[in-house]
């Protein structure tokens, strides 16, 4: 184990030289290079103490063998061998030496010239040879093994829920290894709050603006860049706001969706209807990197600062909702190979927000798949050189939805929003002036009177299944069943039928319509797919949101009524 293995610090593969290392000096001198009685004794040794060197523990080892293992077991690993071809090359070196007779005089004159009477017999180094020759064949082998083993498949053993103070929270949420920020609800709009990673009580550190949402958070920890959304549209000014004490500023004249600085810190991206724009980090001289056919959100850069990702929805309201069509994309800062990731494999598409983990080896991002959104992961890299994407794996499974993932700083945990939407139906007393339960208060949404007032039809949530039934709670019905998720239900002019929306795996969204009694469902739109969305989307704003004059509480993703980081 090397040293930054037991401190439980990032390994790569300077630890594996570092063990190749030890297995050759107990191959060289029959002796281990670090013992003890006790882990806690051989922990010492690893950490803080040289091993005895191999030459004073066998003779006939040639010096140079000394500090090439000497090297591999360095403390240090940026003083170690950096990777295993040069180690193999050095092996390979003096084995060539030995059997050519020059290691033996190097040797001569390295040691005392009492001890270095007499040459060592042919067979002794040959039998050496033999062994550099196997200690070569062995790296070769470790090497090989090295650029090619997969990366383990990322797990998720359990959650653990950090707040608790009741309050809508706005993925993403950000750290800065010992706190996380998140953007919450407030009375008046969205406000920035801190709390330690550990729990505990969540504290406001920004005066609350209409609507917000964390982009991210500046290379050293100290900033927070945050998008404000103004006007019909979910874009507006960008702000940075200090993370500890101090205060806000505009980011130039900048008007965006969303945002995100790179690695260093030079530049920032930033996303505008179809466009994605680069820049410097006040925003100047600003030029566009992209132009999509739908609405990009989410850029994201990777650790190395050569490519950005980031999600594309057929509208605002299809963004990180898993309502409608949303793909990630990727396009180097440079302006080229743009392309859509994971063509194929989520049908219809309904990814949104992904993010790199700090070492680059995995790329984490929400997918909606059968009406659940959760969390998944790619493998970006396997051993030490980039191979082809493969599938997915799927990180969480319910019960809630998952959203916006980001990675701790030390990669090894996830900081999501969970949601798991609920709804108790109340009516308004007159008499009483107060609200009180509606047929038992059941979780529901999408509320719609026959135009008699004899029935009521409803979406139970999270299940997403359409029910009627008479307004005295009597003759209850389901009239959908999973996978299909039903939203929106209205009644027809005669009280006969139920038109809504259906989501489908497969198919998409589609407007639908069944008879009051149940049974088949008809397809009012074949084919329209997503489009049939569309048109729901133009009518649910028109309906709901354009008399409040801002769109901006449904078109950030993620807003959960019930809310985990």
């Amino acid at each position: 184990m090397s040293p930054e293995q037991a401190r439980g610090q990032e390994t790569d593969a300077r630890t594996d030289l570092f063990s190749f290392g030890a297995v050759l000096y107990e191959v060289a001198t029959g002796r281990m290079a670090f013992s003890g009685n006790t882990t806690a004794v051989i922990f010492d040794a690893i950490l803080h103490h040289a091993p005895t060197p191999p030459v004073r523990l066998n003779p006939d080892l040639p010096v140079e063998l000394e500090r090439i293992i000497n090297r591999a077991i360095e403390k240090d690993r940026d003083v170690r061998y950096q990777t295993a071809s040069d180690l193999r090359a050095e092996l390979k070196r003096l084995k060539r030496d030995t059997d050519s007779g020059r290691s033996a005089a190097v040797a001569a004159a390295a040691i005392p010239e009492d001890a270095a009477v007499g040459t060592r017999p042919p067979e002794r180094r040959r039998s050496w040879a033999v062994a550099l020759g196997t200690a070569a064949v062995i790296t070769t082998a470790i090497f090989g093994y090295l650029l090619t083993r997969p990366l383990p498949v990322p797990k998720v053993p359990g959650s653990v829920q950090i707040t608790k103070d009741g309050r809508a929270k706005f993925a993403p949420a950000l750290t800065d290894g010992s706190r996380l920020y998140y953007m919450a609800a407030t009375g008046s709009g969205a406000a920035l709050y801190q709390i330690s990673i550990a729990g505990g009580e969540a504290v406001p550190i920004s005066r609350p603006l209409v609507y917000a949402g964390l982009a991210a958070i500046s290379a050293d920890d100290s900033e927070l860049l945050v998008q404000s959304w103004e006007g019909v549209l979910p874009e507006g000014p960008l702000w940075v706001f200090p993370a500890l004490a101090g205060s806000s500023h505009r980011v130039g004249s900048v008007s965006s969706s969303d945002a995100a600085w790179s690695p260093d810190g030079q530049t920032l991206s930033y996303t505008k209807e179809h466009d994605l724009f680069l820049s410097r980090n006040d925003g100047t001289e600003a030029r566009k990197l992209a132009t999509v056919s739908g609405v990009a959100s989410w850029p994201r850069w990777s650790p190395d600062g050569r490519k950005l990702r980031f999600t594309v929805g057929e509208s605002y309201f299809s963004l990180g909702l898993g309502t409608s069509s949303s793909a990630l994309w990727e396009i180097s800062a440079e302006g080229t190979n743009l392309h859509r990731l994971f063509a194929g494999w989520n049908n219809p598409p309904a990814e949104c927000c992904g993010t790199w983990t700090p070492d680059g080896k995995y790329f984490v991002f929400q997918a909606t798949r059968n009406s659940r959104t959760d969390i998944w992961a790619l493998v970006e890299k396997e051993g030490f050189l980039p191979k082809a994407s493969k599938a997915p794996t799927q990180l969480t499974s319910g019960p809630q939805d998952f959203l916006g993932p980001v990675p701790s700083k030390d990669g090894r945990r996830l900081f999501v929003v969970g949601s798991q939407p609920r709804g108790e139906l109340s009516r308004y007393d007159a008499k009483s002036g107060q609200f009180v339960p509606y047929l038992s208060g059941i979780s529901a949404n999408g509320v719609d009177f026959s135009r008699d007032g004899q029935w009521v039809t409803y979406v139970a949530t999270p299940e997403g299944t359409l029910w009627r039934n008479k307004v005295d709670g009597s003759e209850r019905l389901r009239l959908t069943f999973p996978p299909l998720a039903a939203w929106l239900p209205r009644w027809s002019p005669d009280g006969e039928q139920i038109a809504f929306q259906a989501l489908t795996p497969q198919k998409g969204w589609n407007m639908c319509l069944v008879s009051r009694e149940g049974g088949s469902i008809q397809q009012l739109m074949p084919g329209q797919g997503t489009s049939a969305g569309r048109q729901m989307e133009t009518r649910y704003f028109s309906l709901i949101h354009r008399p409040h004059g801002n769109l901006g509480p449904l078109l950030r993703p993620a807003w959960p009524s019930i809310s985990w980081i």
